[in-house]
């Protein structure tokens, strides 16, 4: 296919809670809309959408920029995309134009800063946020276009090269569909966003909460859908109230669980970065096994523990992940940084489609060939970004099930696709169908706004 047009647009929203993570709360966010036009050699033509929110606090952590400067910038960057893919003349798979965008996003990015006169540098993993919808978007358009779910055009008869152009001589004669799931898995676990502020027991719950009829404290959310899968935002600065906090979570969690005669938790530990060395972690894991071994069994695995600019001692992170894995993800943009990031003792991969799915179809094959685990996580993933994002997840074999924090913290961005995907979007014994996710295109169906 090629493209004849792209175009990006921009909706603000807040959050109905602050989510906090790491340093810094997010509550103010921009949600991009890309859609494409795109015309095969035969003159037929369809369009493709994508979207995502540009997190800027996460993707821009430094505290020096203003996020209104952050949000700006990123919106440029995407309008810089949605311009050169429009000006382009390539013909190719969304695999290949997806790719080629990331090879001239440094250039484009150049360009977007300069027109703009931004006084700082925008950091990789911003540029390939804000590229992300626009991935998206090529990948639904080549399913729409075909009138084929696009998950079965990532096989030899719908491509012209194999992998090997973007991973090397390895990857000669693989495709994507050799690393995904033949079918969608039919029910996919959530995992529930326990962030730095969020309340857990209805004791917490003041008159300043919403009082829109959904679940404050993290006792009702798991009363009303009988979640049982965690990620848990951790200080990365404080073992105490880190150990207390997972303590807490599980105690709550096993006992409503057990109220609903459901078994199966699950723990996740993300501390976005904040650990000023490895053996914080390594403290963590220690106490939380002694002071609840049952927690520490379902701990399935810690997320990031120090900086994305750190160079971790191979040595310890190989020890600790004997203990349970240690996943990269904001210390890995793209799968030109996975050999570096193997080679450093990362245990697993954090995909986003936040990233891009060209490079999460990438990571996913590179991660599998060397034995890595992958999850699948969101940045607040809502309507067609949710549906993306469940859809990767059902089709890959990810650690477990997919992160779907927008019903807690954006479900006014969501409304619509509520409406339209019931079964997505509605959480039952702590998890989704996926049996509306039909295609064409990513399955988005009608469902085109947030």
């Amino acid at each position: 296919m090629r493209v004849e047009r792209a175009a990006v647009s921009f909706q603000p929203y807040t959050a109905r809670t602050p989510i906090k993570y790491g340093a810094v709360e997010m509550s103010e966010v921009t949600f991009c809309l890309a859609e494409v036009e795109v015309v095969s050699p035969e003159g037929q033509s369809a369009t493709g959408h994508g979207g995502i929110f540009l997190a800027d606090l996460w993707a821009f952590p430094d505290p020096s920029v203003s996020h209104e400067a952050k949000d700006a910038a990123m919106r440029a960057v995407a309008g810089h995309v949605a311009s050169w893919l429009e000006g382009q003349s390539l013909w190719g798979h969304p695999l290949e134009l997806g790719m080629a965008v990331q090879t001239a996003l440094t250039e484009i990015t150049a360009t977007a800063s300069r027109n703009a006169s931004l006084p700082f540098t925008l950091p990789k993993l911003a540029t390939v946020v804000a590229a992300s919808p626009l991935d998206a978007a090529l990948h639904d358009a080549y399913g729409n276009l075909y009138e084929q779910d696009t998950y079965t055009l990532y096989g030899a008869e719908a491509m012209t090269t194999d992998l090997s152009p973007w991973l090397g001589q390895e990857f000669v004669g693989k495709y994507p569909a050799d690393y995904l799931r033949p079918q969608y898995t039919k029910k996919l676990p959530i995992f529930h966003l326990v962030g730095g502020l969020d309340k857990l027991s209805r004791q917490e719950i003041s008159s300043s909460d919403p009082a829109d009829g959904l679940p404050i404290a993290l006792e009702d959310w798991i009363a009303k859908e009988g979640i049982y899968c965690f990620k848990l935002k951790l200080s990365g600065r404080d073992l105490t109230w880190d150990l207390e906090r997972t303590l807490d979570v599980a105690k709550l969690a096993r006992e409503v669980l057990a109220k609903r005669r459901q078994t199966g938790l699950m723990l996740t530990a993300d501390f976005n970065e904040q650990c000023t060395d490895l053996m914080y972690l390594e403290d963590y894991l220690k106490h939380l096994e002694e002071r609840d071994p049952a927690a520490y069994k379902t701990l399935l695995y810690v997320e990031q523990p120090i900086s994305r600019e750190a160079i971790p001692e191979r040595a310890v992170l190989e020890r600790l992940s004997r203990l349970k894995p240690v996943v990269v993800d904001e210390g890995i943009s793209g799968p030109d940084e996975f050999s570096q990031i193997r080679d450093s003792g990362w245990s697993g991969v954090a995909l986003k489609t936040g990233k891009g799915q060209s490079h999460c179809l990438l990571l996913i094959a590179q991660a599998t060939d060397h034995h890595l685990p992958y999850s699948v996580q969101d940045l607040a993933n809502p309507g067609i970004a949710f549906i993306q994002s469940a859809g990767l997840a059902a089709r890959s074999y990810t650690l477990a099930g997919v992160e779907y924090n927008s019903r807690q913290y954006y479900p006014q961005a969501s409304r619509d696709a509520q409406q339209e995907f019931p079964d997505l979007f509605s959480v039952e014994n702590g998890t989704i169908s996926t049996a509306q996710i039909t295609g064409p295109g990513l399955g988005f169906g009608t469902q085109h706004v947030v």
